[in-house]
C-alpha cells in the first residue's frame, strides 16, 4: 500500500470516529434514517455509512431434527 494512501486512511478514520461525528465529516445521508461519514483530501475519497438498524441470520439444521422430519413411507 503507497505511504499516501495509508497516510490518508489514517487521517480519514480520525476525522468520521465516533469522537468525531457531528462535524465537517457528517453529510446528508442517501438513505433515509441513516448517518453518512464522508472524508476528502486530494484525490481520495473516505465514504463511511452507518445503518440505524440491521439484520442478520443463519441457519443451519440438527441430524436428529432432520432425520425425523423426513416423511415415512406409506403402503396403501
Amino acid at each position: 500500500m503507497p505511504d499516501s494512501l495509508a497516510r490518508f486512511l489514517h487521517t480519514a478514520k480520525l476525522a468520521t470516529s465516533a469522537a468525531a461525528q457531528g462535524d465537517s465529516a457528517s453529510v446528508e445521508p442517501v438513505l433515509p434514517s441513516t448517518k453518512q461519514l464522508e472524508f476528502v483530501q486530494g484525490n481520495f475519497l473516505y465514504h463511511l455509512k452507518r445503518p440505524v438498524w440491521s439484520m442478520a441470520y443463519s441457519g443451519g439444521t440438527v441430524v436428529e431434527a432432520a432425520a425425523a422430519a423426513q416423511p415415512t413411507p406409506t403402503s396403501f
